[in-house]
């Protein structure tokens, strides 16, 4: 027998193995590693099939366990004084880290305005920033973004639309000459003075650091990434996990 064989064999004994404790662990089913060879033998598809799926309800339930947790211990956000879309008082925030120059983002965009005209008065939206490194249009616009803030809220999310609504016109840009003249259009657009914005560049470049340090603290690594109520809304459980915060509101009257 050739070594390559004998290694074979070597892996696909420890891997019958392997899955048979793994069944056992999970209270599938109790059956030897010799059973579990004979089945695999004589129907391999269903019992790779019966595998992936008793799999996916072990990481649905894990997912949901995860979930129950964080409802009991929710991160913190602070979202005093950031540009926010809704309602002020809406009992559900929120909270958005994103990226002027991403695709993602701005299909988000539309996503998040739908969801907030669902749950009218009930969700409001907290923009903050995490422009990607390798997107160059990016940490400027943010940084143009809070200067606006500064200024008026209201035209800071002009600025937030102007730059979504028309993603296809800023999200190729990568000169900085480009990128500049851009930003000047899109200040002009929404009629801010533009001698009041660059006097607020030095704050707003702060806000945006610390915004990113957050994002990182808080695991993001990508763009966009939801927060609602302190709860990590992973894998778009936005309605899921909206739906139980307004339950438990209801509940505390």
């Amino acid at each position: 027998m050739k070594n390559s064989q004998i290694i074979a064999l070597v892996i696909g004994s420890c891997l019958i193995t392997f899955i048979a404790s793994v069944l056992f662990a999970m209270n599938m089913v109790t059956i030897q590693p010799k059973q579990l060879a004979k089945i695999i033998k004589k129907d391999p598809v269903i019992f790779v099939n019966t595998l992936k799926e008793s799999v996916k309800q072990a990481e649905k339930q894990m997912a949901e366990k995860a979930l129950e947790e964080q409802f009991k211990n929710p991160l913190k956000i602070e979202t005093k004084g950031r540009v926010t879309f809704g309602k002020e008082e809406a009992p559900i925030t929120i909270v958005e880290f994103a990226d002027f120059q991403c695709f993602y983002c701005a299909k988000a965009s539309k996503s998040m305005s739908a969801l907030r005209d669902k749950y009218e008065g009930k969700v409001k939206l907290v923009y903050k920033n995490f422009p990607l490194n390798f997107h160059k249009f990016a940490k400027p616009a943010a940084e143009h973004f809070e200067a606006v803030a500064l200024i008026s809220h209201d035209k800071a999310r002009e600025f937030h639309d102007e730059i979504f609504d028309n993603f296809d016109d800023y999200a190729k840009l990568e000169d900085k000459t480009e990128i500049n003249k851009a930003l000047k259009k899109i200040i002009k657009k929404i009629d801010v003075n533009m001698k009041e914005v660059k006097d607020n560049l030095e704050t707003a470049k702060k806000t945006v650091q610390a915004d990113m340090d957050e994002a990182l603290k808080l695991g993001v690594r990508g763009t966009p990434s939801f927060f609602i109520n302190g709860i990590d809304a992973k894998g778009g459980r936005f309605e899921t996990i909206i739906e139980k915060l307004l339950k438990e509101i209801e509940e505390k009257k």
